[in-house]
């Protein structure tokens, strides 16, 4: 049995390097041999210095910063061909496209996604770089200090705006790395978008929003699922895709973007629920029959969604005729349903199933101020805030049988276009 090689990308501390850590201190894979011309950042750092890529047996080279860095195919696949599992970090999404297409099957990327603010990033830039001012910085911010210090005492204020102002130019001066931490702000957006616009190049996306053991977790079940399924699927066309996410995500948002603008490329296939409409059911396909109602003999495909400690369940059904219409037209469709429906899912129509899960790029405290926000009750916000964490629970469990990940981030026009770039992806 062969192995693979795992490629983690992701933005500046999305949790990259922990994560692979992480794998190869508990023996979950190797490192793959990465090489650069940079020295060496101390035992955690994933490459190997060498002082001429250009003269060593690397036959993949890149640029990252300034810097070369180099990697040699033929001692990944001597480890592959040995039944290892690899791991490899970057960020270069030209050279993760080429050893997709040298290892084929073989090579896995994947996308680490992180609710990321610029604290994160300025706590470990400081930590890379210590901050040792001149003796003409420390002069200049210690003049800053007493000019602010003086005007504000004074109650002149518009001295203090001043004064605020030039000391923050004189920080900027004394700590070089606080222009680093703005440019790594602006490259994490940028990276984000490189994902949008390159969503089917990921296999998996491992998402890390809660506890970072929780990263872990999700690699493991990717390793373990592909030690099991060694060859990948191809999909048959027109595709079906299913999508799950927890409450809040934004599913509305997507169906109804589809609705208006994609409705001549893909179907939106009915649903019907036995609960009370909704002001916003008219946008997703939805149909509310009402709790007391029966479903139609042609709503034979039916689950329950939202069952569990907090919640009764509500009972869904869409019509597997209609299903078979859309395929028998040639055009591909999507509705909503839970991952619990994903095996019924494959029995039912097999490899034209594409499977999506759709989360929200919010920290904890942002989810939680949200549900509060859109619930009527802090005994609803509450029961909300924990289904979302079962269902972010079931994604991790089931991560390696998800096909893609729409991150609905603060811009709707993100979660438009991973849609829209799918849809483009999977067409005959």
């Amino acid at each position: 049995m062969q192995g693979n090689l795992y490629i983690l990308t992701g933005a500046s501390t999305s949790g990259k390097t922990t994560l692979l850590n992480d794998i190869l201190e508990n023996g979950y894979a190797m490192k793959a041999p990465k090489f650069a011309e940079r020295l060496s950042r101390g035992p955690d750092d994933d490459i190997t210095h060498i002082d001429n890529i250009e003269k060593s047996n690397c036959d993949i080279l890149y640029v990252i910063n300034g810097k070369r860095y180099g990697i040699d195919t033929k001692l990944i696949m001597d480890e592959i061909k040995k039944g290892n599992d690899l791991f490899v970090v970057l960020s270069d999404l030209r050279v993760i496209r080429r050893l997709k297409s040298e290892f084929e099957d073989r090579a896995k990327a994947i996308y680490i996604s992180k609710a990321i603010d610029e604290e994160d990033i300025a706590k470990i830039q400081t930590k890379r770089h210590k901050f040792i001012p001149t003796e003409k910085q420390k002069k200049e911010l210690h003049t800053q200090f007493n000019r602010l210090n003086s005007a504000s005492k004074l109650e002149m204020w518009p001295k203090v705006v001043d004064c605020m102002g030039e000391l923050l130019d004189s920080w900027k001066d004394a700590l070089p790395e606080s222009k680093s931490t703005e440019i790594r702000a602006i490259k994490i957006r940028d990276f984000h978008s490189r994902y949008i616009d390159n969503i089917a190049l990921f296999d998996h996306v491992i998402l890390n929003y809660h506890e970072p053991e929780e990263m872990t977790k999700q690699a493991v079940g990717i390793i373990n699922y592909y030690k099991k399924n060694p060859n990948t699927k191809r999909r048959e066309t027109p595709v079906i895709f299913m999508v799950s996410a927890a409450s809040g995500a934004g599913k509305g948002t997507l169906m109804e973007c589809l609705n208006i603008m994609g409705s001549y490329q893909i179907s939106i296939v009915s649903k019907m629920g036995q609960r009370e409409e909704k002001d916003n059911d008219k946008r997703d396909g939805m149909i509310a029959i009402g709790a007391a109602n029966e479903f139609p003999p042609e709503f034979d495909w039916r689950w329950e969604f939202h069952k569990g400690n907090n919640f009764k369940g509500v009972k869904y059904a869409v019509s597997t005729s209609e299903i078979e219409k859309n395929i028998q037209n040639n055009k591909p469709q999507i509705f909503i349903s839970n991952m619990g429906q994903i095996e019924n899912a494959k029995k039912r129509f097999g490899n034209k199933m594409v499977f999506i899960y759709l989360h929200a790029t919010r920290t904890k405290e942002e989810m939680r101020a949200y549900q509060y926000a859109n619930c009527k009750t802090r005994e609803e916000a509450e029961k909300r805030i924990g289904e979302i964490y079962d269902v972010h629970k079931s994604y991790i469990n089931d991560i390696a049988n998800i096909d893609h990940v729409l991150l609905n981030t603060t811009y709707e026009e993100d979660l438009y276009d991973q849609m829209f770039r799918l849809i483009e992806h999977y067409k005959n």
